[in-house]
């Protein structure tokens, strides 16, 4: 996907927001890492890491 196009800032926010995610759910707060991982979703709707990570937060909270 071409990605030239995008706002750095809005792609950089969710980098950011994947890495946040990730150190909230490696320290075993998963429902934290779930908002933080929705927020990169909403920022950006096609981001396939993002919605791993929220499917993947999803299933292991039981919803």
């Amino acid at each position: 996907m071409d990605l030239d196009h995008r706002d750095p800032l809005a792609l950089a926010s969710v980098r950011a927001f994947l890495q946040l995610g990730g150190i909230h759910e490696k320290a075993g707060r998963p429902k934290r890492a779930l908002e933080v991982m929705e927020q990169a979703l909403t920022l950006d709707p096609v981001n396939e890491a993002a919605a791993a990570a929220v499917i993947r937060l999803l299933i292991g909270l039981g919803r």
